[in-house]
């Protein structure tokens, strides 16, 4: 077995160029898959640092990618060019980490509200560490492996270790942010980033080349080889493979909160219709009969003395109006608000029987299955008004004299039907026409209501052939699955 594993370790040796290729991919790919994600509004914290990780991903891929690319162009350029690139190396990999450090203190700031000098620590260590090598440079075309080494320790050290535990802990710190606004899903991801970035940093920060300062002339990553037998290059690259996945899948939330801010933006859409009608229904009906009235009492105030009889029978007629659009406002006052009830079938047979009393019309309520748990507040409240909106438009447009009101409980949906026998409609410039109608407004309301539920409705008529509404509503919504998956 142990023999069996040194050779495992000696052939990790002799192709580091794969080991290198696969760190680099990994690091590269999460930078591009950042970028197209910085450019997106969000009211996360994270999103406003990400951009900085986007340039460390790239960054650092490109360093990686250094040690394949360099050691080629020895037989192409002049030695003082390959040394040169390899000093261009050491910049660039020390780069990089001040990125990495860079966004883990844009994370801490946005976070914490406090300690906002750190702002400069990375820039300030990263000028520290260039100088330092700048100043122990050897000349061209002549260079020294210890230099080169002692810069990358170090860039390590100040840069690298701090970075990588500071992002660690930022990451986590997201997960209170991302439980206010309901996005459960990511957080397993923040904490698998956390603890990658921790683990990176021991294997990036810790074990450095070996160089002619403490404590890299002990802890380094020869040392590291000789104890674990794998070279510790490796761990880096599988660590640069888990920090891309979990960070690209964290990227997911700002899917999931685009997502919401459409529904929001539906929600919002379908309260403004909601007003457009109410103002609409008000305006035709209850104001208009008030402003009569008004007409009528002023045309009476004139009769007072000329014919006090015929003056004092129009106030009465008028109070009597008055007290009819009283009572209106009232039952539209109670049609807009749904029953507080826990049980959907209970409403709609109140709304039902309200209906029958109003209107006179024949109305069969059928029930199939039980429902398989509670429904949220909000559910029964939409399927009620979807129910009251059908119901309305029966009366206004159909002139039926019969109606089916219908609920079933299925394996997966929970399905509601409406049909009358009234006159029927042309539904097709209903889906299409923009500028609807004020007639059109219940169907659209209807519509988008339904979509709140992540439900589906179906309007078949025809003229001369009735009408048929039916709604279904999965049990993802009904169970409050969905309710607890996008809350916030």
């Amino acid at each position: 077995m142990e023999t069996t594993f040194a050779t495992f370790g000696i052939f990790l040796q002799h192709n580091m160029i794969l080991i290198f290729f696969g760190y680099g991919l990994a690091f590269f790919s999460m930078g591009l898959a950042i970028a197209l994600q910085c450019r997106k509004q969000s009211n996360l914290r994270l999103s406003r640092s990400l951009c900085f990780l986007s340039i460390f991903g790239i960054l650092h891929g490109l360093s990686e990618w250094g040690y394949i690319f360099i050691p080629v162009q020895a037989d192409a350029y002049e030695p003082w060019v390959v040394n040169a690139l390899r000093a261009l190396h050491m910049v660039l990999l020390a780069g990089s980490f001040t990125f990495l450090f860079y966004f883990g203190v844009r994370l801490y700031l946005d976070t914490e509200k406090k300690h906002f000098w750190l702002r400069w620590v990375p820039v300030g260590l990263f000028s520290l560490w260039l100088l330092s090598f700048l100043h122990f440079r050897p000349h061209l075309p002549n260079i020294d492996e210890n230099w080169l080494h002692s810069g990358e320790a170090g860039a390590r050290y100040l840069l690298a270790l701090p970075g990588s535990i500071l992002s660690s802990y930022t990451i986590l710190r997201q997960k209170d942010q991302f439980e206010d606004l309901g996005i459960h899903h990511a957080i397993r991801n923040l904490h698998g980033a956390s603890a990658i970035f921790a683990v990176y940093g021991v294997a990036s920060g810790v074990f450095v080349p070996p160089a002619s300062f403490p404590p890299a002339t002990v802890l380094n990553t020869t040392l590291f080889l000789r104890l674990i037998g794998i070279p510790v290059q490796l761990f880096r690259a599988l660590g640069s493979v888990m920090i891309a996945y979990f960070v690209v899948r964290i990227l997911e939330a700002f899917d999931m909160e685009s997502t919401r801010r459409v529904e929001e933006l539906e929600r919002q859409r379908a309260v403004l219709r909601e007003r457009d009608r109410i103002s609409r229904d008000l305006h035709d009906g209850i104001i208009q009969a008030i402003y009569a009235v008004g007409l009528n009492l002023e045309d009476a105030c004139y009769l007072i003395d000329e014919n006090p009889e015929l003056a004092k029978k129009q106030i009465l007629g008028n109070m009597e109006r008055l007290n009819d659009s009283i009572r209106d406002i009232r039952r539209y006052i109670m049609d807009l608000r749904p029953p507080e009830t826990r049980n959907l079938q209970h409403s709609i047979t109140g709304l039902v029987e309200e209906f029958k009393n109003r209107t006179g019309l024949e109305v069969e309520v059928t029930f199939k299955g039980m429902p398989v748990a509670e429904m949220p507040p909000e559910v029964r409240s939409n399927i009620y008004l979807i129910a009251q909106e059908a119901l309305a438009n029966v009366v206004k447009h159909s002139g039926a004299s019969r109606v089916e009101v219908g609920i079933e409980f299925g394996e997966k949906v929970v399905r509601f039907l409406i049909r009358d026998n009234g006159a029927g409609f042309n539904y097709e410039p209903v889906q299409t026409v923009q500028g609807a109608p004020s007639y059109k407004f219940g169907l659209r309301n209807m519509v988008e209501r339904a979509q709140l539920l992540q439900g589906k409705l179906r309007v078949n008529s025809a003229p001369g052939r009735g009408t048929e509404i039916a709604l279904e509503v999965p049990y993802g919504v009904v169970t409050g699955e969905y309710a607890q998956n996008h809350a916030g």
